[in-house]
């Protein structure tokens, strides 16, 4: 949880502008007031007090940040450490090229799609639809009578 986040503020902002950010989002989520979920409500009042208690305490404060500082520091850090299994993501110019092209083809054939007639759109439907009738009642049922076929070849011979 980052305090400055919870309560709306910067990370220099002053004692009273954190104060006054607290008491609006404590209205905000006051349970006479918000019509959402009361757990919900309940719920971001607990992390709004929590973040006013470490940014109103001078200590607190100074030491979440300097915690928060260095965490940012270590994954400096982690970024700069030389991995030799990590590639890179490249894109060259051909890449994005091919990548346009596919989209411009895309966008072609829906352009087609859009300025067919109606009478065209429907005998394109029906022609599949008939491809899909005839693959399941002749293709599909021709297809058990195979194995038989090939042990009465083999025996045959």
């Amino acid at each position: 949880m980052n305090p400055y986040d919870t309560l709306g503020v910067r990370k220099n902002a002053t004692k009273v502008e954190i104060h006054k950010a607290y008491k609006e989002l404590l209205d905000k989520y006051d349970l006479n007031n918000y019509a959402g979920d009361p757990t919900f409500a309940n719920m971001r009042v607990e992390k709004i007090v929590e973040a006013y208690n470490i940014l109103s305490n001078t200590e607190k404060r100074a030491e979440y940040d300097n915690a928060h500082q260095s965490h940012v520091e270590a994954h400096k850090t982690k970024k700069d450490v030389y991995n030799p299994y990590y590639k890179k993501p490249t894109y060259s110019q051909e890449h994005i090229h091919e990548d346009m092209d596919i989209a411009q083809d895309k966008y072609e054939n829906f352009q087609k799609y859009q300025n067919s007639s109606l009478e065209e759109r429907q005998k394109k439907a029906v022609i599949a639809l008939v491809w899909i009738i005839l693959f399941f009642f002749v293709i599909v049922p021709m297809l058990q009578f195979i194995p038989a076929l090939i042990i009465l070849l083999i025996s045959l011979f």
